[in-house]
């Protein structure tokens, strides 16, 4: 077939258009600023889609909002009923896509109306005629908006979208839709329209109409289209500008008859994303006496900004204007504004609208993709600073009373979200955070939209943070409570640099505090661009060096201009700013309120709303040829303010070089800046104000002095304002000022001073007469004669607080009846503290005032003592003396050993991080893998120095490994940079990255990343000196290695140096939950203290980790030797096994690839296969081995650390518990999981119960959930040194099979379960249960042999199996009878070129154990099901006897062994049978009424009598016909009449007692309780399991085990009525153990009742896992009866 050429055209078109374009997705259509990428059909259809917003033309038809703001104010379209005829129809195109990959489409419909039609939405290939249609809906739907999705195939052919609406029988039949959006799963490009794209070929010349400009309905009065003048003399033009004559047509304002300021407007087509600093041209023409004005604005969203202004007359003459649109940040639109001056003479024309021709071409403006969650967690990643993780999720939380039921995107239990579960082991206050991936920095107008469910009593806290470069700001926060539905919130932000949003989501003080987040969306504003975030002033070309420059404001704004694309604006001021409690009184230049006085501030009283910023920026100074200083004075007063950040801007990069947050008092604050010697051209000053959303945030700057030492000039002249603050001890002893000012400074700017003086004051009445400290030295005072008032400040140096709860005390003198106030103050970073104030006279005699300080560990802050004096009177002198830190070392100066770290003498300090993937090497001479790495160390060259290198063979891309460096402290204000070599060579290099982490995590501070370096940068050593450290709290630097592609990517570092000011504080202080290494250095977290693994460089955390005397700590289970003692649960609680394993599991998109321990492929961890014939709910349940009791370390707990992996999108549960013996295997939990966590290794750390006193073991449970994506894997089970224990109960020396001592009734098929045979934990791997083919082909059977549809039996050998891997099944024990020829029969199948061996052991003897070998085959035998047949060896001493079934593994996976139908002949062995499971469903099931009870239990199917309570279905069929046991409690019962069920008589056959479950259903508002206990055989009762009160409509699972020591007995359920009639409980589905056995039922050809009589006395007095000896004598005595 041909294709037409307009076809081949289009494709042409498209690949030019799209061919920088890969998977961008098109934006949300909401059709808030036009029809977007949509146009009306221009043939096909009769009507055309109408863009409309509040409510269509007609009655009772159609909608009355849009969808996307449920407002008025926002638009959809819809077909116009109306006027339309029936059948006509509106065809909506999109415009061309391509789609790589099968995603979703959604869109919102509204079909109200009697007489609706029909909606479809179409598929059409350009290149075909046919379309497809994915959708249709015919007639009324109902007043409301619906979701509608449709899937969208993969294909590279290009295709558009049809929305048809087709017209129904009568005008109530208008159709609308509205969000067009396309899932982030598709992977689209797509052509914009044409009629939308800027073209500077195009000029708006109005020859042949307007050009596509419409007149606004907004205004006063019309543009008019005219030609050869206007009709008012002296004024408008005569001709056009486009021909120049009166035949050309141009737009003007007719001003005759108008008012005064009216105006009109003019407004443009939509334009999409400029893809450069485009310009708008356009001629205008303003003659005429009066006026009056023409204005250009841009509309970018919801915003409106003006762009270019001009009043007056500017002569009978066309002038051209270019005018820049500035940064845009999404689908833009132009309005021309003409207003009318005083009079008639006023006409403004227009013409020739366009572009300027630079280029002016457009692309989309991409805005960040929405984030519904459904398909995965779309680029969020799990902060791993915080306590626990988020959790992906559909339908309900686990939890009751707490969390969503559905998703918010669709409404449904299928839909995702995520959530915090704040179950067990979450503590109150516990944090976890999201974050999103990094976007390009936004403009103005920018909002963030998301959805939050906080349901539950208990509800915590969630908060939103920006993240931008190292700073974290907060933008939103709520707590609480906010009730059972899905809320909104919008918030706006601006970010001027890349930034990332975080969710953090904080738990209250229960578990009913599940917070859930979903549908995180930005608006068009938000626009990802590439453009400066700020553009420039009016001047481009930097001055060149002057002398030092001093911007004062007093006489002009020094070219200090608005960025007019931020929040608001600064305002130049003269004095003060309105209000006395913000802002300043007067500026800082003059120090008064004269008319010279001006500065900048922001006015926090105008309307707004916080985070909203205003940029002030300077004119350009030169590119600095070295580091240079700048200054300023900045002035933060008021309860709400704010923060204040200044950034160097040059040619495209920004530097941030000053930022403070917070009150810091009324009072002026000199700030030194420092311009980075490495900007690249000249440079601007942006100063950024935030608000914080109070009134009284004022901040204000003045004096910005430009020094020209940045030229290589001179260096900056001395200036009188306070010094850049530096580092200082705390004072040895007292600050008595007799040797001076001891460093302490004060401020100048003010009209009062402190004196040092000896002796009494000058002016009688008032001050002291000497000194405190001796009376005859110095102190410091006010000296307020002559008139003197104002504020004197005396400022401490700055110390780093290294202890907490520190006092400061200080000596004073406030005497005389003028005495004013003496404040004193605790100022840290972004916060002040109030430690002192009096007021007023306070006698004639030295006071002692202390104060507690406030500052948090590690980080810095200073004393300020300000005595104020506002009177007249004189007698207000104010002293102060002997200023003394308590007895604590409160404080210290920071200090820095310059001695590089060179590794040489081990690690100096550093230490390897503990959750990373894996370690850091300390080596020399040479990695051990060829072509990566160095060959010596950088300090010596030789191969006798050492360095630190990762060796990346074996491990996957992108694991990490982390070394810290010791705690420092805050780093001096001029920062501090860190130097050091590295060697990164290899074809496969990674990341290097170097981080300052600071330990005060809070919202103003966080990481820092200070250098960062990829891919293989050659053989040798390079040096590399990090950008400054900022930061204001203590710090450690972390050096982060990522491993590459391949093992050649080993990096190594040496020669690590600091300069002083990165202040090293010479004795660490660790916070509450921290223990401090022996070193004084480190800090570690004190849970990793004596946990048997080194943490502190110097080991000390292992010293001194003592139990009481013959009593040692519990060794660690890493698993790299084996199971360690774990044993596999085998019983009718789990399904199926955990695997050991190492390297990846079997299946992709879950499990791990490495262990925890070695972090490499090579070591071993347990895991559950979720793979088929595993379904839904599966167990898998492992114990450790019995653990000794513990004995207590005073009052320490004993501890557990489980690490655990669980990555896969159907995750299910992992739950661990703790079993004490005789106990149920779930009667105390200690964890429970669920869901994805991510695809990395976690730690978890539980409590031991300290009432535990007896032997205990650990219940590993895993559950599998819907898929084969739930891999479940641990690794590293850990006990805390307060853990004293004898350790664990040794094994048994071999593995023994389940006394089940019984034969099989019929031939072993394995249809329902294992038939009783275990899997050996002395093996390699496990037997697999399954049906169908095995997983592999050419190998394994691909059915049954018993019916062809069933189950057997078979080994899978695929990896991670290895060459003679076992697998060992083990048969039940049996009986042997005195028959001589008793045989076995099998039927096996061996087929696949690889084929290992089987082997069949018969095993005998309790004390001596006997293994004969009775069958072996090995190699294939064809792809056939083959009998076998043998005969049984007698049975020597005491007549017991086992099977067991070796599989070994062949050299590849083509080696599957099966085996299924064992059966022996009827002479070989008699049985006591285990009592059967009851489900109800023909009978009691062998229970039996109570005689002694108020009432029975009643078989019932379906719902109960009585309403709110009882079950609808049973719980084995799970329908309205199954069956099950329950009590009715309405009328006549009564509160506490009972009703009881009684089994027959069992026995406990098994070491680990008799295990029990059962499922009941315990739903109404009155419901009483269910207990079950047991009777022995003497008539005593114990009560082994018991719940009441309501549990919910559902049936649940319980369980309990009967001990062995109990012998014979019944068990008893009873039921108890509640108050009333809604107390309905059931119980269906017992089932009973392999340990359980019947007592005194026969079941035998021959001897049956005395061999089971003799197996039941034998059991009863044995409590062996084997039949023991005294069966044999009880044989023999009964054999003789």
């Amino acid at each position: 077939m041909e294709v037409p050429w307009r076809v081949v055209l289009a494709v042409c078109v498209f690949a030019a258009l799209t061919s920088a374009q890969t998977c961008r997705n098109p934006p949300l259509a909401t059709f808030d600023d036009g029809f977007s990428y949509y146009t009306n059909a221009k043939t096909g259809d009769q009507e055309d889609w109408i863009r409309s917003r509040s409510a269509t033309t007609s009655v009772g038809t159609g909608p009355t909002t849009d969808h996307t703001t449920g407002t008025t104010a926002g638009h959809y379209l819809y077909l116009e009923a109306t006027g339309a005829s029936s059948g006509d129809k509106a065809i909506l195109l999109s415009t061309t896509y391509n789609n790589t990959k099968s995603c979703q489409m959604s869109f919102w419909y509204h079909m109200y109306g009697s007489q609706i039609g029909t909606l479809q939405v179409m598929y059409k290939e350009l290149s075909a005629t046919a379309t497809t249609q994915l959708f249709t809906k015919t007639g009324d739907q109902g007043n409301k908006w619906i979701r509608g999705v449709v899937t969208l195939p993969a294909t590279s052919k290009l295709f558009q979208i049809q929305f048809v609406a087709t017209r129904g029988s009568g005008f109530r039949s208008d159709i609308a839709i509205d969000d067009v959006a396309f899932a982030s799963a598709c992977c689209m490009t797509y052509v914009i329209p044409k009629s939308t794209q800027c073209d500077a070929s195009k000029v708006a010349t109005f020859e042949t109409g307007t050009n596509g400009w419409v007149q606004e309905f907004s205004d006063q009065f019309d543009w008019r289209r005219d030609a050869a003048g206007t009709g008012s003399l002296h004024t408008g033009p005569a001709t056009d500008h486009t021909y120049g004559n009166n035949s050309g047509y141009y737009m003007y304002i007719e001003t005759s008859g108008q008012s005064s300021g009216d105006k009109a407007i003019l407004r443009s087509p939509q334009y999409p994303v400029p893809d450069t600093l485009c310009k708008f041209s356009f001629w205008y023409h303003m003659y005429g006496s009066t006026i009056g004005t023409l204005e250009v604005q841009i509309k970018i969203g919801s915003t409106t900004r003006s762009l270019w202004k001009t009043s007056g007359d500017q002569g009978d003459v066309w002038r051209n204007a270019k005018v820049p649109l500035g940064t845009v940040s999404g689908p833009f639109t132009l309005s021309i504004i003409g207003s009318k001056g005083t009079s008639f003479t006023g006409d403004i024309a227009i013409d020739d609208l366009g572009w300027d021709a630079i280029s002016c071409n457009c692309v989309h403006c991409s805005v960040p993709a929405n984030t519904a969650w459904t398909s995965g967690w779309q680029g969020y990643t799990q902060f791993t600073g915080d306590d626990f993780d988020w959790t992906r999720r559909q339908g309900s939380t686990p939890s009751f009373g707490t969390g969503p039921t559905r998703d918010h995107t669709t409404g449904s239990s299928s839909g995702w979200y995520v959530y915090i579960e704040t179950s067990l082991p979450r503590n109150r206050g516990h944090a976890a955070a999201i974050i999103s991936p990094s976007y390009t920095p936004t403009k103005g107008g920018c909002s963030m939209s998301f959805w939050y469910h906080m349901y539950g009593a208990t509800t915590g806290t969630l908060n939103v943070f920006i993240r931008v470069g190292v700073r974290r700001v907060r933008l939103w926060t709520l707590s609480g409570n906010q009730g059972n539905s899905w809320k909104n919130a919008v918030v706006p932000f601006f970010a001027d640099g890349a930034y990332q949003m975080e969710f953090q989501g904080i738990t209250g003080t229960s578990f009913t505090g599940d917070i859930a987040l979903d549908d995180i969306t930005f608006n068009t504003s938000c626009c990802q661009v590439t453009n400066n975030p700020v553009t420039t002033a009016p001047s481009t070309t930097a001055s060149p060096c002057v002398q030092p420059t001093l911007a004062t404001f007093d006489s002009s704004t020094n070219g200090f201009t608005n960025y007019q694309f931020d929040n608001f604006d600064w305002v130049r001021q003269i004095g003060q700013v309105g209000s006395t409690s913000s802002g300043p009184t007067q500026d800082h230049t003059s120090e008064s309120t004269s008319v010279s006085g001006y500065y900048w501030f922001i006015n926090t009283r105008a309307s707004g709303s916080g985070g909203q910023r205003a940029v002030l920026i300077s004119p350009f100074y030169p590119k600095p040829t070295k580091p240079c200083q700048a200054s300023f004075w900045y002035h933060m007063y008021g309860s709400s303010t704010g923060g204040l950040a200044v950034t160097v801007a040059s040619a495209g990069t920004y530097v941030q070089v000053f930022s403070m947050t917070g009150n810091k008092g009324n009072r002026w604050i000199q700030a030194n800046i420092t311009i980075p010697a490495s900007t690249p051209g000249d440079y601007q000053l942006q100063f950024a104000a935030t608000r914080q959303g109070g009134t009284l945030g004022d901040i204000a700057i003045d004096d910005v002095m430009y020094y020209p030492s940045c030229c290589g000039l001179s260096p900056p002249p001395t200036t009188t304002k306070p010094p850049v603050p530096v580092w200082h001890p705390c004072t040895a002893g007292v600050t008595t000022f007799d040797n001076g000012w001891q460093n302490y400074t004060q401020l100048t700017n003010g009209t009062l001073l402190y004196t040092r003086r000896t002796g009494g004051t000058p002016s009688s009445g008032t001050g002291p007469p000497g000194d405190h400290t001796s009376g005859s030295g110095y102190y410091l005072y006010i000296e307020v004669s002559s008139g003197r008032r104002g504020t004197a400040t005396l400022l401490s140096p700055w110390y780093v607080a290294v202890n907490s709860l520190c006092t400061v005390s200080f000596w004073y003198h406030m005497q005389g009846t003028a005495t004013g106030t003496l404040n004193v103050y605790e100022e840290a970073p972004g916060i002040t503290y109030s430690l002192f104030s009096k007021r007023g006279s306070q006698g004639a005699s030295w006071i002692q005032a202390s104060a507690t300080l406030s500052t948090p560990l590690n980080s810095r802050f200073r004393l300020v003592f300000q005595a104020t004096h506002l009177s007249s009177g004189f007698t207000g002198d104010i002293a102060l003396d002997d200023i003394a830190f308590d007895n604590k070392k409160c404080c210290e100066v920071c200090s820095f050993q310059r001695a590089a770290v060179n590794f040489d003498s081990g690690l100096q300090g550093f230490v390897q991080d503990r959750t990373d993937n894996f370690d850091w090497t300390r080596d020399n001479a040479g990695t051990p893998s060829f072509n990566t790495g160095p060959t010596n160390d950088h300090t010596l060259g030789t191969a006798a120095g050492y360095y630190m290198y990762t060796e990346t063979s074996g491990r996957p891309v992108n694991q990490v490994a982390r070394l810290i460096s010791p705690r420092y402290g805050p780093p001096d204000q001029a920062g501090c940079a860190v130097t050091f070599w590295y060697n990164m060579f290899g074809a496969a290099m990674g990341t290097l990255r170097v981080k300052a982490v600071p330990v005060l995590t809070n919202f103003s501070v966080t990481e820092q990343v200070l250098w960062t370096l990829s891919g293989n940068q050659g053989a040798g050593w390079k040096k590399a000196t990090t950008k400054p450290i900022t930061m204001y709290t203590a710090y450690n630097l972390v050096i982060e290695g990522v491993v590459g592609t391949s093992f050649t990517s080993d990096m190594a570092i040496d020669d690590i140096s600091m300069p002083k000011t990165c202040c090293k504080v010479s004795v660490i202080t660790c916070s509450s939950t921290e223990w401090r290494c022996a070193n004084l250095v480190n800090c570690i977290p004190l849970t990793s203290r004596c946990d048997l693994k080194n943490d502190c460089p110097d080991n000390s955390d292992e010293v001194n980790c003592t139990c009481a005397s013959g009593v040692a700590g519990i060794a660690p289970f890493d698993f790299e030797t084996g199971n360690m003692g774990f044993l596999q649960l085998n019983s009718s609680f789990d399904n199926f096994d955990w695997t050991r394993t190492r390297g990846s599991t079997t299946s992709g998109s879950t499990g791990p690839t490495t262990d925890h321990t070695l972090k490499s492929t090579l070591g071993y961890y347990y895991y559950i296969e979720t793979s088929s014939p595993r379904s839904n709910g599966d167990n898998a349940i492992m114990v450790s081995p019995w653990i000794l009791p513990i004995s207590p370390v005073g009052a320490r707990p004993c501890t557990m650390d489980i690490w655990l992996h669980m990555y896969g999108a159907t995750i299910n549960q992992f739950n661990m518990y703790i079993q004490v013996p005789g106990g149920a295997l779930n009667a105390t939990s200690l964890l429970s999981m669920s869901g994805n966590q991510g695809n990395l290794w976690f730690k978890r750390t539980v409590t031991i119960p300290a009432t535990i006193k007896t032997n205990f073991r650990i219940v590993l449970q895993g559950t599998r959930g819907g898929s084969f994506t739930g891999d479940i894997a641990i690794d590293d089970i850990t006990f805390s040194w307060t853990c004293c224990s004898k350790g664990v109960v040794p094994p048994p020396p071999s593995p023994t099979p389940t006394p089940i001592s019984m034969c099989p009734p019929k031939t072993s098929t394995f249809t329902t379960n294992l038939d009783g045979y275990t899997q050996s934990t002395a093996d390699d791997f496990n037997w697999i249960r399954r049906r169908g083919g095995t997983t592999s082909g050419s190998t394994g059977p691909t059915n049954d042999h018993t019916t062809g549809t069933g189950f057997y039996m078979y080994i899978e050998t695929s990896a991670p199996r290895s060459l003679g891997d076992k697998a060992v099944l083990i048969s039940p024990s049996y009986l042997r009878t005195s028959t001589p020829v008793c045989s076995l029969s099998f039927w096996y199948h061996m087929y696949g070129t690889t084929i290992g061996t089987l082997n069949v052991y018969q095993v005998s003897g309790a004390v001596t154990v006997t293994t004969t070998k009775l069958w072996t085959k090995t190699g294939g035998q064809g792809n056939r099901w083959i009998r076998a047949t043998i005969n049984l060896k007698p049975v020597i001493n005491d007549n017991a006897f086992y099977l067991t079934f070796e599989a070994i593994r062949g050299t590849s996976f083509t080696g599957d062994i099966a085996i299924d139908d064992v059966s022996f002949d009827k002479d070989c062995c008699v049985v006591c049978s285990s009592p059967a499971n009851i489900t109800f469903e023909k009978n009691l099931g062998g229970l039996t009424q109570s005689t002694t009870d108020k009432f029975d239990w009643t078989i019932w199917n379906g719902g109960t009598s009585s309403g709110s309570t009882g079950p609808a279905i049973d719980h084995t069929l799970g329908t309205g016909l199954g069956i099950y046991a329950y009590i009715e409690t309405s009328s006549p019962r009564v509160a506490g009449d009972t009703a009881i069920l009684t089994s027959g008589l069992f026995d406990t056959a098994k070491a680990g007692g008799c295990p029990v479950t059962f499922w009941y259903h315990m739903f109404g508002a009155s419901i009483g309780s269910l207990t079950i206990s047991t009777i022995d055989s003497k008539g005593a009762t114990a009560q082994v399991w018991m719940l009441a009160g309501n549990q919910g409509n559902v049936w649940r699972q319980g369980n309990f085990t009967i001990p062995t020591s109990l012998g014979q007995f019944k068990l008893e359920f009873k039921g108890t009525r509640g108050t009333s009639f809604t107390g309905d409980i059931a119980i269906d589905d017992i089932f009973f153990a392999p340990g359980c056995s019947c007592y005194g039922e026969l079941m035998t050809q021959y001897s049956g009742l005395r061999a089971c009589l003799s197996l039941s006395l034998s059991l009863s007095l044995s409590l062996s896992l084997s039949l023991s000896l005294s069966l044999v004598l009880v044989l023999s005595m009964i054999m003789k009866l």
